[in-house]
């Protein structure tokens, strides 16, 4: 690492007159780990549906099959059988989004929950606004649509049907043979398993579970719920948590079991068909007594967790990982290049992290500058123009963004020559042309320690940030090129605690570093405690001078108080 000091010339004087400090560092090694750590996404499809064998993995995402034509980044879905992927049903048509699979237990009817836009804050009695279900089913040629956010028995004979906002979550259970449905009942529960063969579905009104079908209701004798019961697809078990752990209603006898006392959740991911296991935050457990098994698998993205149950209770699903019920994983994750980055709203010129899995099936470092539009076998392209690369590796690729790029219709994708199945499109990348991101905790005048709660700042102190996004810099600087002079920036901004406005010493990139800004602050004179013992957490406000303060960034320091 090379230090530059220079002497600040102002109005007032330095404390302690000590050489204000921008450092320059000339290998990038270093500079990755300056960095906070972006949450690394995984290859996560949405609602995972599994037939009763536990052999056919359905599920909704965005991912793009490699070599398909026609293919849209938005969600359709997928299954997964023996390793391969296959295209079930291609998105609906907009502005409908597909969310969740539908199936029956032997996969002969397949279909897809969507909304109109809005997720699950839909308000189903408005037609603008609302969910609708659609199910294929085999010998029909047109597919059934049902205008509420349903879940279909095993059998498909039967759906458990959504019918209010979620304020009230109004169900009832619609007989998908006749179309007929019953008497609605209000619920607290949006889970699984709620409906079986029979037509018998679970609700929960008010307090109080209720066991009801096209006939009549029935309340359940137990009311101390902390989340949402399941039923078996024969309707001989109900499991539930309480406050107690996990418990199984046996119908028949009426009897309830707790299987354990230290469950640590409130859901249950899943119930076999006859209820003879059932699935719980990963774990596996037998309702016969016999003890429970934790299914889980850790791969270079970190644990995978089984999150639903084959009807037969042999196999559980956690991603696209396959669990037998000894705990075994049969790992079918597809090694599909998924990317995703911190702070959508980004500005031209700033250093840029895509963060995921399987981006490169090695290491590469950018050689010189300008660096290589193809490093380690990646290309990341925006706006379809590759830009040169600083660093390529398995879970991250950084590069600069343009300076001169425009800030809209603007995407970023990523080409790699690892082999998969699957591969994920463009990602829209909003661009502004002042977008302060803050990279790393602040360091001390002197750059020797990071400021933490052991290591606070002492009222007056000089402390330095780390960002991207502050704007155009004078003199101009040259993409993927290393800052070579002191470019400071020519947006006006202020940086204040609470009302009292803070020196700003330098404000411009980093020597030595590509698209990273410094920020040199002196902390104010008085800090305040917050009523408790030690140093304080104590925020400044970052935002450009009036009349354009429209964005702001807090920065956050550890202080000891003074008052």
């Amino acid at each position: 690492m090379v230090y530059i000091s220079m002497y600040y010339k102002g109005t007032a004087p330095i404390p302690r007159r000590r050489p204000i400090v921008i450092r320059a560092v000339l290998v990038f090694a270093p500079v990755v780990s300056l960095l906070a750590q972006y949450p690394a996404p995984e290859a996560s499809p949405t609602g995972l549906a599994v037939t009763d064998d536990g052999n056919q993995l359905y599920f909704v995402s965005s991912l793009e099959l490699r070599g398909s034509t026609g293919e849209t980044t938005a969600p359709k879905l997928l299954k997964l059988v023996n390793g391969a992927y296959s295209l079930v049903q291609s998105p609906p048509q907009s502005p409908w989004v597909m969310l969740e699979p539908r199936m029956s237990g032997d996969g002969t009817v397949i279909g897809y929950v969507a909304s109109n836009g809005c997720g699950r804050s839909c308000n189903l009695n408005y037609p603008t606004m609302a969910y609708e279900t659609v199910l294929q089913f085999p010998g029909s040629a047109a597919p059934v649509t049902i205008p509420y956010y349903c879940q279909i028995s095993k059998n498909a004979h039967y759906a458990l049907c959504v019918l209010a906002e979620p304020a009230l979550q109004q169900v009832a259970i619609v007989n998908l043979q006749t179309m007929q449905m019953s008497a609605p009942q209000l619920t607290a529960c949006n889970s699984v398993n709620l409906i079986t063969s029979a037509g018998q579905a679970l609700a929960w009104n008010e307090q109080q579970p209720v066991l009801f079908n096209a006939a009549g209701a029935e309340s359940l004798p137990f009311d101390n719920m902390v989340g949402c019961p399941v039923i078996s697809d024969d309707g001989s078990t109900i499991a539930f948590v309480s406050k107690q752990g996990l418990n199984v209603y046996n119908v028949a006898d009426r009897a309830v079991t707790i299987l354990n006392l230290q469950i640590g959740t409130s859901s249950i991911d899943g119930i076999s068909n006859d209820g003879s296991a059932i699935l719980a935050n990963g774990v596996l457990y037998q309702t016969s007594g016999t003890g429970f098994i934790t299914l889980s698998n850790s791969t270079s993205s970190g644990p995978v967790f089984a999150d639903v149950l084959a009807g037969n209770g042999s196999f559980a699903w956690g991603r696209f990982i396959q669990f037998d019920a000894h705990g075994n994983a049969n790992n079918y994750t597809d090694p599909t290049p998924t990317f995703t980055y911190a702070g959508f709203l980004q500005a031209p010129g700033s250093y840029f992290v895509l963060q995921g899995q399987n981006l490169s099936s090695t290491t590469g470092q950018a050689a010189s500058f300008l660096g290589p539009t193809t490093l380690a076998g990646v290309q990341v392209k925006i706006n379809g123009t590759a830009v040169p690369l600083i660093s390529v590796s398995p879970t991250s690729v950084s590069f600069q963004i343009p300076w001169e790029m425009p800030d809209i219709n603007t995407t970023v994708e990523l080409d790699t020559s690892v082999t998969s199945q699957l591969t994920e499109g463009p990602l829209p990348l909003y661009l502004a042309a002042f977008a302060p991101y803050v990279l790393a905790p602040p360091f001390t005048e002197d750059f020797s320690a990071e400021n933490s709660f052991s290591n606070p700042a002492n009222p007056g102190d000089i402390v330095n940030f780390y960002m991207t996004g502050l704007g155009p810099v004078s003199p101009a600087a040259i993409d993927s090129v290393p800052a070579s002079s002191l470019s400071t920036i020519t947006t006006p901004i202020t940086v204040s605690y609470g009302p009292t406005p803070l020196r700003i010493y330098y404000a411009g990139l980093a020597p030595g570093l590509i698209g990273i800004y410094q920020l040199t602050v002196q902390t104010p004179a008085q800090v305040a405690a917050n009523g408790k013992s030690g140093p304080a957490s104590v925020q400044f406000d970052l935002q450009q001078s009036p009349p354009q303060a429209v964005v702001g960034v807090l920065l956050d320091v550890w202080m000891n108080t003074n008052q």
